[in-house]
């Protein structure tokens, strides 16, 4: 019974297959992401957790070449609806 469930559970869970960006692109958008970030008074750590976020929701969403063609609108929506996610996660770990 409990393979079953097992089996159940991969078969409800969405299939979805991640793009891979060039290497030196990926490492060149985190390093400026998390500079930007840091700019903007996030702690190192969660200006990565940030940066993170943002690239793997771009890989998840978009082919390289898709990204490429995102308007500026497009990519800081992406970038705020991880944002909120850092906010939330944090509101659940602290007291207040």
């Amino acid at each position: 019974m409990i393979t079953s469930v097992k089996v159940l559970a991969q078969e409800t869970q969405p299939t979805t297959t991640k793009h891979i960006y060039p290497e030196s692109f990926v490492s060149d958008y985190l390093a400026e992401c998390q500079k930007l970030a840091i700019a903007e008074k996030l702690l190192p750590e969660e200006a990565k957790t940030l940066c993170d976020c943002t690239i793997n929701s771009f890989q998840e969403k978009y082919s390289f070449e898709e990204y490429q063609q995102l308007d500026q609108e497009t990519k800081e929506e992406v970038g705020y609806d991880c944002f909120d996610q850092l906010l939330y996660e944090d509101e659940g770990t602290e007291s207040h």
